[in-house]
């Protein structure tokens, strides 16, 4: 390993790389994927979130799906295991509906679609019941 004080960018790069390999190898590596069930065309899988964002992307939060995520399999809908009852309802309808947007054709980042708390699709909000919603919002 070079010299800190010799070549910071190649300390730092090298010092990240063994990091990341780090986490891959140890606990925090495994997404620890547990099937939950089937949904329509899609199967649900509970995992670590905190291992999804280390092992592939930082940006994922919560949940995700195959149409936005390049790592998830399209037939899939991942939930972090961390989240309570609601909230994996409220996600995997969100899931659900963003990633049929986007198998019909609707581009991710449509400019002509309502960007409503930070969801790409707040029309998911129609399959959670209106009692959450309002907790939800308020």
């Amino acid at each position: 390993m070079p010299s800190i004080t010799e070549n910071f960018e190649e300390y730092r790069n090298q010092l990240y790389s063994e990091l990341d390999q780090f986490a891959k190898d140890s606990i925090f590596g495994s997404i620890q994927k547990l099937f939950l069930g089937r949904f329509r065309d899609y199967d649900i899988y509970s995992v670590n979130g905190y291992a999804v964002k280390v092992l592939y992307n930082m940006d994922f939060v919560e949940a995700g799906n195959g149409y936005k995520w390049d790592f998830i399999p399209k037939n899939e809908l991942w939930v972090d295991s961390n989240l309570d009852n609601m909230d994996y309802k409220y996600n995997l309808a969100h899931e659900y509906f963003e990633a049929e947007q986007i198998k019909s054709g609707v581009p991710y980042d449509n400019p002509d679609t309502p960007n409503d708390m930070g969801f790409a699709h707040p029309q998911a909000n129609f399959l959670i019941e209106q009692p959450y919603r309002k907790r939800d919002i308020a």
